[in-house]
């Protein structure tokens, strides 16, 4: 059969949960994280809607890719992120999931202009822009 072709890809589609933050390290490098929450809603036999909320970490490695998250991706903007599954431990012994944008393996589009109509509308109206994340 040759050899076997592998997947490690993670797509996601939701909202930030806070602004975007850049970490710098002693060596130089730096990574920008991303708290991005998804939800599913459904509807039980009573009728009752149910939702649940899933919270995902992401780690953006390439820096040009950092500076567009570190200046768009404000709380509350949806986003669209490509990238790969990691699983590690932590000092504390504690095990998390990240989804890692590396360079040439990843993708972070941001599906909105939260940014850009809070801008327009407070330049042109004087209208209140509702802060709240859409979801």
């Amino acid at each position: 059969l040759g050899e076997a072709k592998m997947l490690n890809q993670h797509e996601l589609i939701g909202n930030l949960g806070s602004d975007a933050e850049r970490k710098t390290f002693g060596n130089g490098g730096s990574v920008v994280n991303l708290t991005i929450a998804t939800n599913r809603r459904w509807k039980v036999k009573d009728g009752e809607q149910k939702e649940d909320v899933q919270w995902h970490r992401v780690q953006v490695v390439p820096e040009f890719l950092q500076d567009v998250c570190v200046e768009r991706g404000l709380k509350g903007a949806m986003v669209f992120v490509r990238g790969r599954v990691e699983h590690k431990q932590s000092a504390e012994g504690k095990w998390f999931t990240n989804t890692v944008v590396a360079p040439y393996e990843g993708q972070v589009l941001f599906l909105n202009a939260k940014d850009k109509a809070r801008e327009q509308v407070s330049e042109s109206s004087g209208d209140v822009y509702d802060d709240r994340i859409p979801f």
